[in-house]
């Protein structure tokens, strides 16, 4: 059942039918923690899951919440700096932007970033997504001296790496507004 839960839930969010993908998601975590077995990192993805319907749905402070709960129960179940939690951390940090928190979004996505970091070769792309995401914030936020260094080096592995110029084209917009502003 919660597997049939987890899918039919994932395909209604894929299609934009999230009021009842959240019902069918709120249904699944209970079912979560009804579990004798209770497995904390399966609780964590069904949060996670929950909380990103409730955010595309505007529904924040709940989705903000749902996400607090899934990276706590991540930090203690998972190592220190585990790139495992980097999905939560991204999640949070875009509820806690939705919410006018700038800085603690910033703040979630340096913790992704560096989570990055150590987990993944030096060149990887989904290094340069999370340089990217923070800079776009920290540029938003107008601190271009920390936002342009990311941007350029999320840039340089973009161009190294991918094969389309989609990852480029994200990148050179915030860039080219970063130059313009100095």
């Amino acid at each position: 059942t919660r597997f049939a839960l987890e899918r039919l839930g994932d395909a209604l969010y894929e299609r934009g039918g999230l009021d009842e993908a959240e019902a069918l998601q709120a249904e699944r975590l209970e079912l979560e923690r009804a579990q004798p077995q209770f497995d904390r990192i399966r609780h964590a993805v069904a949060l996670n899951a929950l909380g990103l319907t409730k955010s595309r749905l505007a529904k924040l402070d709940a989705a903000a919440a749902l996400f607090e709960e899934a990276l706590q129960i991540q930090r203690s179940a998972l190592p220190a700096g585990s790139n495992d939690t980097y999905s939560v951390l991204c999640n949070l940090a875009h509820a806690r932007r939705g919410q006018g928190r700038h800085r603690e979004g910033a703040a979630l996505l340096r913790e992704a970033l560096n989570n990055r970091r150590v987990a993944l070769p030096e060149a990887h792309a989904g290094t340069a997504d999370a340089m990217a995401a923070l800079a776009i914030v920290l540029f938003n936020l107008g601190d271009l001296d920390e936002a342009e260094p990311l941007l350029r080096e999320a840039l340089r592995i973009a161009r190294t790496n991918s094969p389309s110029s989609h990852a480029r084209r994200e990148l050179l917009a915030p860039l080219a507004l970063a130059a313009k502003a100095r």
